[in-house]
């Protein structure tokens, strides 16, 4: 059965995660993210123009994914214990290399990047907004949930949990209560 383009760009962001989140946007080639999709690199640049639009639909899905998570986890809860819900999923995105690899890769990129550093922007308010509407929060509270996120990123990066003999770092971080008052 014959793929459609969507499926294909699909692929492509599955793959191109796989590649970005080790190599960056500098660093990955779009040969390598076609012949892991199984496409020539012409055909690849038809369903996205250039490697930039593939690294800002990758970071899109990576930005969409903590964002359901979030909404998801939250789902019935307000205040503390939504925080505690969305904290838990993040928790287990410490599982899912890639994603917060890719998530750190964003910012590397962002930092010399104008339509990247829109991009990462928009989607980090848009993150920020679900938190305070959620769980109705003070500014403060919802710095703190995600300079943990932030944390967690870096332990994840640095393999904390795995290089160390204990992991207590990020079961530090991930059993951080904060008061949603």
């Amino acid at each position: 059965m014959r793929k459609t383009a969507d499926q294909r760009r699909a692929d492509v962001v599955r793959a191109a995660l796989k590649e970005f989140s080790r190599f960056g946007l500098y660093g990955t080639s779009t040969d390598s993210i076609a012949r892991a999709v199984g496409v020539s690199q012409p055909y690849l640049f038809r369903l996205y123009p250039t490697k930039r639009d593939i690294f800002i639909a990758t970071g899109h899905h990576c930005f969409q994914r903590t964002y359901e998570a979030f909404r998801d986890a939250a789902q019935g809860l307000s205040g503390y214990e939504a925080l505690e819900a969305m904290k838990a999923a993040y928790a287990q995105f410490a599982e899912d290399r890639e994603l917060l690899m890719m998530q750190m890769q964003l910012y590397v990129a962002a930092s010399s990047d104008e339509e990247i550093r829109r991009e990462v922007l928009q989607w980090w308010q848009e993150l920020w907004a679900l938190l305070a509407r959620l769980t109705e929060a003070q500014e403060s509270v919802i710095a703190e949930f995600m300079s943990c996120g932030m944390l967690t990123n870096v332990l994840v990066a640095l393999d904390a949990g795995h290089a160390a003999p204990s992991s207590e770092p990020l079961v530090a971080v991930q059993g951080h209560h904060t008061s949603a008052a």
